[in-house]
């Protein structure tokens, strides 16, 4: 991939951007970007900024220029080197951003629904949805004395698993203590595809020895890629994928996930309207209640990774989603909605 005719880094909130005044000016082609930005000259003598259909006017030091997203522009070569600096009006955030909120809502709202449909089937059962972190599932149920969690999942395409990854330079590594997170490790030090996406970001971005960050913190590392490099690379390649190995047994590891790399084990889920057991533990009693007929959760699918550039820092993550479940669905729902048998109910008192 051809590499960029400038160098950039970020402070406050801006890009900072080079352009040598040895550039060649073959390299300043006409191009759009995905939002408003404003370009602000801090150095330079003779440079110029010429966007569609109108004539082209002086970068003079000092000088500020609007340039609405999606529209053509370029910038023509003068005698020294230029700096600039950016600021670009993110509405891809502002939309990823409201995209996030309303599918937690969303998401928020099934869980409510699956805990009040359980909390109405009598008083020796509660469920609560205790604020803690990711590291807990989602709904705590209590039977009589025993408790156990509930991940609700609100479709049966929902990501199961997504821990952050970050490359040091030399190798990748996470801060997630989680089966899944060991797994994505594993997976990339072992890619071939992996190590062809390192190499082809260090092309790319003219960054030897590159260093991908999954937090906005990280980006402050000298030799980090940053954000734009890093959205303009993979859009460029037209897949944002790294690594990815098909076809295994994503009901082991997720069971794995949601029993030992949870605080405190899930035994159970939700899967939009399907209920399964989660490995074979049953603290709940559930499954004798209901003759043993409770599936448990298991099928095969895809591990993903992939680079995520729709916030104010790229995260590279996993992606791990039954696409074959088996049983293929469970005759169970905790739905208050649902017409599968609920669970609980042989627990009522």
């Amino acid at each position: 991939m051809k590499k960029l005719p400038f160098k950039q880094h970020e402070s406050g909130g801006k890009l900072i951007r080079e352009f040598s005044g040895d550039v060649d000016s073959s390299e300043l082609v006409w191009h759009r970007d995905r939002e408003d930005r404003t370009v602000v000259t801090l150095s330079g003598t003779g440079w110029m900024l010429q966007v569609e259909n109108k004539l082209p006017v002086a970068l003079s030091e000092g000088s500020s220029h609007l340039i609405p997203k999606n529209t053509y522009h370029r910038i023509i070569k003068g005698t020294t080197k230029l700096v600039v600096e950016i600021t670009e009006e993110n509405t891809a955030l502002r939309s990823y951003i409201r995209e996030v909120l309303t599918e937690s809502k969303k998401s928020d709202a099934f869980e409510v629904s699956v805990a009040d449909a359980i909390n109405s089937l009598g008083e020796n059962i509660t469920a609560t949805r205790p604020s803690v972190g990711t590291q807990y599932a989602d709904v705590l149920v209590k039977v009589d004395s025993q408790s156990s969690w509930l991940e609700v999942k609100m479709n049966s395409t929902d990501n199961l698993s997504n821990p952050r990854v970050f490359y040091d330079g030399s190798s990748w590594k996470t801060t997630y203590k989680t089966p899944t997170a060991q797994y994505a490790i594993d997976l990339l030090n072992g890619s071939p595809d992996a190590k062809k996406f390192v190499t082809e970001i260090a092309a790319f971005s003219g960054i030897s020895n590159p260093v991908l960050p999954t937090t906005k913190g990280g980006l402050k590392d000298p030799n980090a890629v940053p954000l734009e490099v890093m959205r303009e690379f993979v859009e460029g390649r037209g897949n944002r994928y790294i690594a990815s190995e098909d076809g295994i047994d994503i009901g082991a590891l997720v069971t794995q996930h949601y029993t030992e790399g949870k605080a405190e084990p899930a035994n159970y889920m939700q899967s939009g309207d399907s209920f399964y057991l989660i490995g074979g533990a049953d603290p709940l009693g559930l499954s004798s209640a209901n003759e043993g007929s409770i599936p448990i959760l298991g099928g095969t699918g895809d591990f993903k990774m992939r680079v995520s550039t729709r916030s104010s820092f790229y995260e590279i993550q996993a992606e791990v989603k039954i696409k074959k479940f088996d049983p293929a669905n469970s005759p169970f729902s905790a739905l208050g909605s649902s017409n599968k048998i609920n669970p609980f109910a042989a627990k009522v008192k």
